[in-house]
């Protein structure tokens, strides 16, 4: 596990262009997509350890998790809205359905057959 991800990828991933050309906003963003993959990884297999922004005191499952749609980091349901309010990637700070982004971000994520049953399920059934 790293702890410095932002030292750990302009030193050993510095050949890689997003990286040698990124300030900090772009590293966050790039380490986000890199532990969105990875917790999409866990929840997909079943097993492993799911990377959270802020661990809680209790035992936790990972539903009880849901990723900010904009840094993409995992946080409790309960405080993904206080964390989306202050989020430096956040360009709306007005919106207020954050909860529901993250769980159809990670619905998006997992399950890559969704655009198959809405059209089965949905769209057929309308009226033309």
């Amino acid at each position: 596990m790293v702890f410095q991800m932002p030292r750990h990828l302009k030193r050993v991933h510095r050949d890689v262009p997003e990286v040698a050309n990124a300030d900090s906003q772009s590293l966050r963003k790039i380490i986000g997509v890199g532990i969105f993959k990875h917790n999409i990884e866990v929840l997909k297999a079943g097993r492993g350890q799911l990377i959270v922004s802020r661990s809680s005191t209790g035992n936790r499952i990972a539903e009880d998790y849901v990723p900010c749609k904009f840094c993409l980091n995992f946080f409790l349901k309960d405080d993904l809205y206080r964390h989306c309010r202050i989020c430096v990637l956040n360009d709306d700070k007005k919106q207020h359905s954050f909860v529901a982004d993250g769980i159809l971000l990670l619905d998006g994520a997992i399950d890559q057959n969704i655009p198959k049953r809405l059209s089965a399920k949905v769209l057929s059934k309308i009226d033309r």
